[in-house]
């Protein structure tokens, strides 16, 4: 049975090293990596830092040594952009597959699979979500803060799905797509 493998990307720190959420996805990838052996791998998340690399491409030297596909989309900035381009790729070099591993965190995890079944439903039995640890560590001290700002970005999603926006422009522009959560 052929098997995919998507990771999700994640924003790099301020300094510009990478996010722990995202570390903590790429060890959630090998593990299903060595009970899966999916055929390809789509490694996702575009320039989202002036201080660093694309996530994606960031994540590369994590992945050496493995002896499947590595396919790298690296143009997305936002989370359905990721999921899109992913798709598209997976389409593109795998059209036969018949299972999509889907890796994030686990808070994230609501929008995700709301995103995958919303734009894909004629897919949508062939993805897998597999939730990764948060790793967020400067929300450490406010962990319901953050679980707030998702949640609302989740219901954003929803809401602002078929263009009749419900929201303002500023707070578009703070939740575009939720990726300055």
């Amino acid at each position: 049975m052929s098997t995919i493998l998507i990771v999700h990307g994640e924003k790099p720190l301020p300094c510009g090293s990478i996010h722990p959420a995202f570390l903590h996805r790429i060890n959630s990838a090998k593990e299903i990596l060595s009970t899966h052996r999916p055929i390809a791998i789509v490694i996702t998340g575009g320039k989202t830092s002036t201080k660093a690399a694309a996530e994606a491409e960031m994540a590369l030297p994590y992945f050496v040594g493995i002896d499947i596909p590595i396919l790298v989309e690296n143009a997305a900035r936002t989370t359905v952009e990721n999921a899109k381009n992913s798709i598209r790729l997976i389409k593109r070099h795998f059209p036969e597959t018949k299972k999509i591993f889907v890796v994030t965190s686990h808070i994230r995890l609501a929008r995700v699979q709301a995103i995958y079944h919303y734009l894909f439903a004629e897919i949508s039995h062939l993805f897998h979500f597999h939730p990764a640890p948060n790793g967020l560590v400067r929300f450490a001290k406010f962990p319901s803060f953050h679980l707030f700002k998702e949640r609302l970005a989740y219901y954003w999603f929803w809401l602002d799905r078929k263009e009749k926006s419900v929201f303002t422009k500023s707070w578009k522009k703070h939740f575009r797509n939720a990726e300055n959560i």
